[in-house]
């Protein structure tokens, strides 16, 4: 492949493959309490895809059961996590695991299934493979080294890809998994969130000096308020699953303990905006210039 073809490769796979995307459009929620005994993982339902330009709630929970006691949830790429995460089901299915052991798996799975697009999409149109790459290195021109050099460093899956992995074993752990196949231990803040609604999820955790040590109820709503505050952002859907794990196991909240959450939020909203538009109607009559 001469030097012209291989970049007009480059850049048509490039524009296709590699375009810098807004944020995943998602919520999903993961927060541990009770001294690290328990752990709450709330999402949505929404499934976007801006290429096909499509968006609707999925009938479907987007929280994955993983093993007896791991969960896992996913924003961006809807055609890629399957593929990474099926592996990990497999092995661990039915099993108690170590929350460490089942996210160094999907670490090296979302590693592999990464490298796999990669070798697809640039070196396979070369009849070149990653493992060969260096092996031929000397007969290749100079861009083209640094071109796929380059593409082995910035790929990122097509809009994205974030997994927050959420499960007990002597404690409660929550981990994040992003490109290129990097985990991040998020124990020591106590919560973690991936999608469009992030900031919105990150500020009510913040503003309520959220701890570890809350007990589970507390936890469960300001869990379900970060939710509840994330849905203005784009892409967030209403729907609302929550699910819980503690040293028995995984368990999805009741629709009679969700009503109550949502009944508690809805009575707090309301109490606030008289509050706040009367304090508006003060600024109003103030003279500040």
């Amino acid at each position: 492949m001469t030097e012209s073809k291989f970049i007009s490769l480059k850049n048509n796979l490039r524009n296709r493959y590699q375009q810098k995307r807004s944020k995943p459009m998602t919520i999903c929620i993961g927060a541990i309490c009770e001294e690290r005994k328990r752990a709450i993982i709330i999402s949505d339902r929404m499934i976007t895809d801006e290429e096909l330009s499509i968006e609707f709630e999925h009938q479907e929970s987007k929280i994955l059961p993983l093993s007896n006691n791991c969960v896992a949830v996913t924003s961006g790429s809807a055609l890629f996590f399957q593929e990474i995460l099926d592996p990990i089901i497999v092995k661990f299915n039915g099993k108690s695991s170590k929350i460490s052991e089942i996210v160094e798996e999907i670490a090296k799975s979302y590693s592999n299934v990464r490298k796999k697009k990669i070798e697809e999409l640039y070196f396979k149109p070369m009849n070149l493979t990653i493992e060969n790459f260096n092996q031929y290195q000397t007969n290749l021109n100079e861009r083209i080294i640094e071109g796929l050099g380059r593409m082995l460093e910035e790929f990122e899956f097509p809009g994205g890809l974030e997994i927050l992995v959420i499960g007990v074993d002597d404690k409660a752990h929550i981990y994040l998994i992003d490109n290129p196949g990097i985990s991040t231990l998020l124990d020591s803040i106590g919560w973690g969130s991936i999608g469009t609604g992030s900031p919105h999820a990150e500020y009510t955790f913040i503003a309520n000096k959220y701890s570890t040590k809350l007990s589970f109820n507390q936890a469960l709503y300001l869990t379900y308020q970060s939710k509840r505050r994330a849905e203005v952002a784009p892409g967030v859907g209403e729907d609302t699953d929550i699910y819980y794990i503690d040293n028995s196991g995984i368990h999805q909240l009741s629709p009679d303990s969700k009503e109550k959450l949502n009944n508690i939020f809805t009575e707090k909203e309301n109490s606030i905006r008289p509050i706040e538009q009367k304090v508006m109607n003060e600024i109003a009559k103030l003279s500040l210039w």
